[in-house]
């Protein structure tokens, strides 16, 4: 499995507009600078995170990003294959595999194997939510004020 910066600061961006106050708007501006990552960063994150469906944008001065459906409805699954494609790669069972040639693909038993774990992989992030990472950070926050 691949994990990317992109995957990671995608799911920071999100919990940040999860973590708005109700209805408010989100901006790139607020979230690069609370977060410290590059503006233009967060916006293409939050344009593609549009495409995909899991944010709504809002014009105007008060504008930004708002979720698209509650935060219990976003998986990292969907978030990392909105941002990166798919979870796990491997190149003689996807699609991917278009330009590379395997010689032993006929007589290999190892893409059961890929194709297994990427099916575990996917189960375990489809269960985690961005409701229960933001309910996760919540508590480590309170946790270490305490």
């Amino acid at each position: 499995m691949r994990y990317t910066t992109k995957a990671e600061y995608g799911i920071i961006a999100l919990l940040s507009i999860a973590n708005a106050p109700e209805g408010r708007p989100c901006s790139a501006k607020d979230i690069a600078s609370a977060e410290n990552m590059s503006l233009e960063y967060v916006e293409k994150l939050l344009h593609k995170l549009k495409q995909f469906g899991l944010v709504q944008s809002h014009r105007g001065a008060s504008g930004g990003f708002t979720l698209a459906t509650e935060p219990k409805n976003i998986t990292l699954k969907h978030i990392i294959e909105a941002l990166d494609g798919a979870t796990f790669q491997t190149f003689c069972i996807d699609e991917v595999r278009e330009n590379i040639v395997c010689n032993h693909l006929s007589a290999c038993g190892l893409g059961d194997i890929w194709g297994g774990l990427k099916g575990v992989i996917d189960d375990y992030l489809s269960k985690i939510t961005l409701e229960s990472l933001r309910r996760e950070h919540s508590e480590k926050q309170v946790g270490a004020a305490g």
